[in-house]
């Protein structure tokens, strides 16, 4: 009797003992929780440890529990930048749900996703790849090929094949991207305006111009067509189309962005700002495609309306007091302003003024019988971007990292027109040849004007120094933080590339 009186309390105690741990278990995971939605990581790592070691005590049998705990406890190690430690909890949470519920279970989704997005991180692209593809293989075992919870694993995929030169791989997936959401909403649904924004986007930033001017027109008509209550909807693709036309060279850029400009400084809800930074990105196209009538024009009301409204002069100085670098007059330019300088030319470069444009790279042609794809180009240097494969070749270094001690010192002259003169550039330990090819970038390169008085003037002795950042991130031609000037260098580096 007294033995099953002693069984029976020590029965009491066990269960006790189990209940505060269960409480515990409850207490620590919502802390832990609360430490990962307040991106406090460092906090959340030990509570996440004991969260996992716990329920793998007191719920051996509970396995999606348990990985689920490893997955919490990977994510935050993969935030601390504990990188293998974080891979070997995603595959063991990954192994969990895997005997608990099957290979195709959709509770592997997120850990395989978020197992990927480590692989990207620490540049290991094939297995993310892969990883990104089993994701996606369930998700169309389970709800068919255009799920559209597949649109972020699509965009992955597209990212790594950007990253790792499979331009038309990457292409393909931008499009069926674009396919899921036409399928699932329609073509005249207006949840397809922002998709077809994107779309039109990494088209133009690919070089298919012909394309994006189609679907940047499509988006414009379905505006139109679905009232969307103001015009101010109809500015964004009507400036997409403009930049488009000036990147294809067709004739007619400024035509779409009068009327975006219109809408923008008729609109009684703009404020002042917008509208001077509309008429500046007007006045600034019409520099660009040689209108220097048309922009000082444009820059004379920008100037009246900073008056009227009073602005402060350090605000009009930021305008107009000295030039502002616009960018690269067209991609012939570009092109030779490298073979003059790999050739040693220091003759005039008044033959780099072409102001043709003609489209030279497109890499997702539909020409079966291409064998080649051109290789991938990258823009370094600041505030001049240049072609990384002109400026490795005209400077012995070893890679870009190399080129952080180089800094040159430029001096200029920038007329009313925007156009640069005098130009001389210093840089004691720069090769003369690299020199020399960014002192033909310069020159080739168009500024907004000085302003005074409303009147565009000569700025003389103007100093600038173009240097190379170690840390520098090297933009690609899909990059959409390209703005169309850097297109138009980017075009330029394109034409030796596929030479």
């Amino acid at each position: 009797m007294l033995l099953l009186w002693f069984v029976s309390i020590s029965g009491c105690f066990a269960a006790a003992k189990v209940a505060q741990t269960e409480a515990d278990l409850v207490s620590l995971h919502q802390s832990m929780r609360t430490y990962m939605d307040q991106d406090k990581y460092q906090s959340a790592l030990p509570l996440a440890e004991q969260v996992e070691d716990l329920i793998r005590r007191i719920r051996p049998s509970k396995y999606s529990e348990h990985a689920a705990s490893l997955h919490n406890l990977a994510l935050v190690q993969r935030q601390l930048g504990q990188f293998r430690a974080s891979e070997e909890n995603f595959k063991n949470s990954i192994k969990t749900y895997d005997k608990a519920l099957g290979n195709h279970s959709q509770s592997l989704i997120n850990p395989l996703q978020n197992l990927a997005v480590l692989y990207y991180q620490f540049g290991d692209y094939a297995k993310s790849l892969k990883t990104l593809r089993h994701v996606q293989h369930i998700m169309h075992r389970d709800d068919g090929v255009y799920t559209m919870d597949q649109l972020p694993v699509v965009e992955g995929i597209s990212r790594i094949y950007v990253k790792t030169n499979r331009d038309q791989e990457a292409d393909q997936q931008q499009k069926f991207y674009y396919a899921v959401n036409k399928i699932n909403y329609g073509g005249k649904d207006p949840r397809m305006i922002p998709v077809m924004a994107k779309y039109g986007q990494w088209l133009k930033n690919s070089g298919q111009y012909r394309q994006a001017l189609e679907v940047f027109q499509q988006n414009l008509d379905l505006i139109t067509e679905l009232d969307m209550g103001s015009e101010l909807e109809l500015v964004a693709p009507l400036r997409e189309i403009a930049s488009t036309m000036y990147l294809k060279g067709n004739c007619c850029p400024l035509e779409p962005l009068n009327r975006a400009t219109d809408i923008v400084v008729r609109d009684l809800s703009i404020d002042t700002e917008d509208k001077i930074q509309a008429l500046l990105e007007l006045a600034d196209m019409n520099l660009m495609k040689r209108q220097e009538r048309v922009a000082k024009q444009l820059y004379r009301q920008v100037w009246d309306l900073m008056s009227s409204q009073s602005l402060t002069d350090s605000e009009a100085h930021a305008f107009f007091n000295v030039p502002v670098l616009l960018g690269a007059t067209n991609r012939f330019a570009v092109d030779q302003a490298y073979t003059k300088a790999n050739q040693g030319d220091p003759n005039s470069l008044a033959s780099l003024a072409r102001p043709e444009h003609v489209q030279v790279f497109k890499y997702a042609q539909s020409d079966s019988s291409r064998k080649e794809t051109p290789r991938s180009e990258t823009l370094i240097g600041a505030p001049l971007e240049l072609c990384s494969s002109h400026v490795l070749g005209l400077a012995p270094k070893t890679g870009s990292d190399d080129l952080a001690g180089y800094n040159l010192s430029l001096e200029f002259s920038v007329d009313g027109n925007g156009q640069v003169f005098d130009v001389s550039v210093d840089g004691d330990k720069v090769p003369s040849t690299l020199r020399q090819y960014v002192k033909n970038m310069l020159s080739i390169t168009r500024f907004r004007p000085r302003v005074v008085d409303g009147e565009a003037v000569t700025a003389e002795r103007v100093r600038i120094s173009e240097h190379f950042p170690a840390s520098q991130q090297q933009k690609k031609h899909t990059d959409a933080a390209l703005d169309p000037d850097a297109h138009t260098v980017y075009q330029g580096c394109m034409m030796d590339a596929v030479a």
